[in-house]
């Protein structure tokens, strides 16, 4: 296996905040983006997109990883909650209908790019039954000493809760 020397992005917030330069923000997005857009041509869903997921070597690459739930295939049964709660896509638990495992991963990486901005993840919860509550019925804010309209419009489209409404990759 490939060693990546920076670690996991989840890490490296942890240890030197989030990332609040919007270049260095937007070139790691990009490249999360034409990996999963890469998986997404193949027929792979990674299912389980989230900080800890995402692995930087010493020249600034990133790298998807943990591919322990992904699958082959577009259409997932809402009633598999594999995944991390945090970074779950509403149709993901919402447990009533098949959905399209390709914008559910969207949502994620949404969620994922909140969370290398401002240092948490987009929703939360007194446990787990309280944060799908969240996801499902939420409003995104963002916090108030953020201005970046441009970004929030960005994060707001990957995360809309309706999928069929929700930025796609190729956008």
């Amino acid at each position: 296996l490939e060693y990546l020397q920076k670690g996991d992005l989840m890490r490296i917030v942890e240890s030197e905040g989030p990332y609040k330069d919007n270049v260095q923000l937007k070139d790691i997005v990009r490249q999360i983006s034409r990996g999963l857009d890469y998986l997404h041509d193949n027929n792979i869903l990674q299912n389980d997109l989230k900080p800890s997921n995402l692995l930087v070597s010493d020249t600034g690459v990133v790298k998807i990883a943990d591919f322990g739930i992904s699958s082959i295939c577009r259409i997932r049964r809402s009633d598999d909650h594999s995944g991390t709660p945090a970074y779950m896509s509403p149709e993901q638990v919402e447990g009533d209908a098949a959905f399209d495992g390709r914008q559910a991963d969207v949502y994620s990486l949404g969620a994922t790019c909140f969370y290398l901005r401002f240092g948490r993840p987009p929703f939360a919860g007194r446990n787990v039954s309280d944060l799908y509550l969240q996801i499902k019925t939420a409003r995104l804010s963002f916090p108030k000493d953020e201005s970046e309209s441009g970004l929030h419009d960005f994060i707001s489209d990957l995360m809309i809760k309706d999928p069929l409404r929700r930025l796609c990759l190729k956008d």
